[in-house]
């Protein structure tokens, strides 16, 4: 009776999650799947929403992460292409996974597995990731992630299973500043409008209004118009959109720039930390110090 009753509550549980109204297009146009895709989910919380859950997943790059990437599906393959900076010139890489193509969505599992040894032990894990498209023509990312756990008469389990919605370039291109490649080299344009001339090793996405450059190693910054807001010369750069900071590394230690490039904590300590919104750990010798953004 307690092994009917485990099995009983492991299938409703799955049930329940393969009942879940997807909101892939009904008909999708197949032929309309195929392009070039923000790389950054759109999201009102964050100056940058998740990058795509392949790339995220497969991309081993680090440094240079792109801006946008090409989607091919032909049969139940997925190719997805991007373009990345190397000592030699740009690079171009394509990730291929073998899915599933199913009617609204294409599907493909990273992993699963089922370990039952009933009635006293039930391990059911897997980690897949739905892609298709909406009723406007987006790219809708859902990735689905679930543990569950039964030993004797204990249930544990987890879930994760976000939405995430990537617009083609070509409906951002019009209205926003993006990067783009000519030779070996990246600039900024607005449309067809070059806002500025190909020069840079690298050119991040754009975040509040800020993208990070680089040339020879050294990092700086760009505005939407294209002018330099931070000089080429820090060994490393992160912008902290939510702050409106830029954490940075010179000659060896780091400090806290604001988004005009002054100065708010020097270039003397050995680490520097984000607690969270708005405040920082920084560390010199053996010292600890904390550190809120606007106070002198």
């Amino acid at each position: 009776m307690k092994t009917r009753r485990l099995l009983l509550l492991f299938l409703a549980g799955l049930l329940l999650w393969s009942c879940k109204t997807p909101q892939f297009a009904k008909d999708p146009d197949w032929s309309a799947f195929n392009g070039v895709y923000t790389t950054y989910a759109n999201d009102e919380k964050q100056a940058l929403g998740m990058p795509f859950w392949v790339l995220d997943k497969e991309y081993k790059g680090g440094l240079y992460p792109p801006a946008e990437f090409a989607l091919t599906l032909k049969g139940d393959s997925l190719y997805v292409t991007y373009k990345e900076p190397s000592d030699t010139g740009i690079r171009e890489h394509t990730i291929f996974l073998k899915g599933k193509k199913k009617k609204n969505y294409w599907q493909y599992t990273y992993h699963w597995s089922l370990v039952p040894l009933l009635p006293i032990f039930l391990y059911y894990d897997v980690d897949k990731v739905r892609i298709g498209l909406d009723e406007e023509g987006n790219l809708l990312v859902k990735p689905f992630v679930y543990t569950t756990t039964f030993f004797l008469i204990a249930q544990m389990q987890s879930a994760y299973e976000p939405t995430f919605v990537h617009p083609k370039m070509d409906k951002l291109r019009a209205t926003l500043p993006y990067p783009y490649v000519e030779g070996n080299r990246y600039g900024v344009k607005k449309g067809d409008e070059v806002l500025l001339s190909p020069m840079y090793h690298y050119i991040s996405v754009f975040s509040d209004g800020v993208a990070l450059v680089e040339n020879n190693k050294l990092w700086g910054a760009v505005s939407e118009v294209g002018q330099e807001v931070i000089p080429i010369m820090y060994n490393e750069l992160f912008y902290v959109g939510e702050d409106g900071v830029f954490l940075a590394k010179k000659g060896g230690y780091f400090g806290l720039l604001d988004k005009a490039g002054d100065e708010l904590k020097p270039f003397v300590y050995d680490e520097v930390r984000r607690q969270h919104k708005g405040k920082y750990v920084l560390k010199r010798g053996g010292e600890k110090e904390h550190y809120k953004i606007g106070e002198e």
